[in-house]
């Protein structure tokens, strides 16, 4: 059986897709584990309607204080019954056949970790991105160094946390949980931590997942917690260079530099970018006011990044243009990852 743990925090406008999304399942070889992280709104209650409505026998629903998404997916784990887990954002979906190809795998293959393809959506479920258009999408069996070299160093693949599938035998052996306290990141450092450890993991060339992109979302709006996401990948990399030694010395210098400055890059460009559309302040205006903000929050986090910048020698070389175009100015790299965005949009519009 299969434990699908959904935390949920203020998601009125969207619970109600997702978790019927949920109910539907072709298979019903699964339990639905719902963690209300304090929501002041009415998610509890449309939660207790649809029950009450579809009055599904294998859900949980469980109230706490807030205390943050990670919190809140830990509880999900020491509740979990399943003998495979699944976690699933309150905002986000999955296809009515999801249990249904993933249970044979469990059963046959007894894989740590299946993932497969998922695609990003608009609230109005219309597609931004298919998977099969960026990565590989082909079956695969593989080691969770192979994956995490995948997804690092070829970016052949990708893991977002609805498209992957844990053995819970695997994650309590490892003792391996979301780090509470931190709001973005985690999901990464988490999926990272899983993979250097795991013995077998398998994708599938499905797309059983569709991740919702809001408007309102942290991806799209400013907040300097983002910047935690920095802290999430030290973390991971503390994690391997510990447990897995062989495998840190050979991606050393992705997990030392490209991770944490590709974290740093996109989320003050991010800021910067939202500061000048939706603050109205001109480009010298936006970088002294992130740069104030990250000071009084983070001490010395920046020029921490630009020594890093100026100290990389590896041989990436698009990487390495990136962060010279950051180096010389931030102003620079933003205009540049407009102009290969809009290149990108008119390749896929012609396509």
């Amino acid at each position: 059986m299969i434990s699908i743990i959904i935390p949920v925090f203020n998601v009125s406008r969207f619970i109600r897709k997702t978790l019927l999304s949920v109910l539907s399942q072709s298979n019903i070889s699964f339990e639905v584990i719902i963690v209300d992280d304090g929501s002041t709104d009415n998610t509890y209650e449309i939660v207790q309607q649809l029950l009450s409505v579809h009055q599904p026998k294998r859900v949980k629903v469980i109230k706490k204080e807030n205390g943050g998404v990670s919190s809140a997916r830990n509880k999900g784990i020491d509740e979990a019954s399943g003998t495979y887990i699944l976690f699933l954002d309150g905002d986000d979906y999955i296809s009515t056949d999801l249990v249904k190809y993933l249970i044979p795998v469990c059963n046959e293959k007894k894989p740590d970790i299946i993932c497969w393809g998922y695609d990003i959506v608009t609230e109005n479920m219309n597609i931004i991105l298919k998977y099969k258009e960026k990565y590989s999408y082909e079956y695969q069996e593989m080691s969770g160094e192979t994956a995490l070299q995948n997804l690092i160093l070829f970016r052949s693949m990708h893991i977002w946390t609805g498209s992957a599938l844990y053995k819970k035998e695997f994650l309590d052996k490892e003792k391996i949980k979301f780090t509470e306290g931190c709001s973005n990141g985690e999901d990464q450092e988490f999926i990272i931590k899983c993979l250097s450890l795991s013995k077998k993991v398998i994708f599938l060339p499905q797309t059983l997942s569709y991740y919702v992109q809001r408007e309102n979302s942290l991806t799209n709006s400013y907040d300097i917690n983002r910047f935690e996401a920095i802290g999430a990948i030290e973390r991971a990399a503390r994690f391997i260079e510990e447990k897995n030694i062989d495998l840190f010395s050979k991606m050393k210098n992705q997990f030392q530099y490209e991770l944490i400055l590709e974290q740093f890059m996109y989320n003050f460009n991010s800021c910067y970018s939202h500061l000048m559309k939706y603050k109205r302040l001109k480009s010298k205006q936006a970088r002294q006011y992130l740069l104030s903000e990250l000071e009084n929050r983070w001490p010395g986090l920046y020029f921490r990044m630009r020594n890093l910048i100026e100290n990389y020698k590896g041989n990436n070389v698009k990487f390495l243009f990136r962060i010279k175009c950051f180096q010389i100015s931030p102003v620079l790299y933003f205009w540049m990852l407009r102009i290969s965005n809009i290149g990108m949009h008119i390749k896929n519009y012609v396509r």
